[in-house]
């Protein structure tokens, strides 16, 4: 992630998609989900894209909250929060 400078953290908080990848009527579930439509919203997230960014970028990810709720997402490289 090229925007974090050494010792730099990003915090933001979104609601996760989780519970639609392991539901067994996933797609029919997101299409009902009104976060999605928002049109502010230009990604969604769920714990494994955020591991697999995380792995990519070199940097620590720590992630507050459920699955149903808001969840408070920080980012950082070299810093212990």
């Amino acid at each position: 992630m090229g925007v974090l400078t050494h010792d730099g953290i990003a915090v933001f908080t979104t609601l996760m998609t989780n519970t639609f990848i392991d539901a067994p009527n996933e797609q029919f579930t997101f299409r009902k989900w009104w976060y999605k439509d928002d049109k502010t919203h230009v990604s969604f997230f769920c714990n494994r894209s955020l591991g697999k960014l995380s792995e990519m970028g070199h940097f620590n990810l720590h992630v507050y909250g459920n699955d149903t709720s808001s969840n408070t997402i920080v980012i950082y490289k070299n810093k212990t929060i």
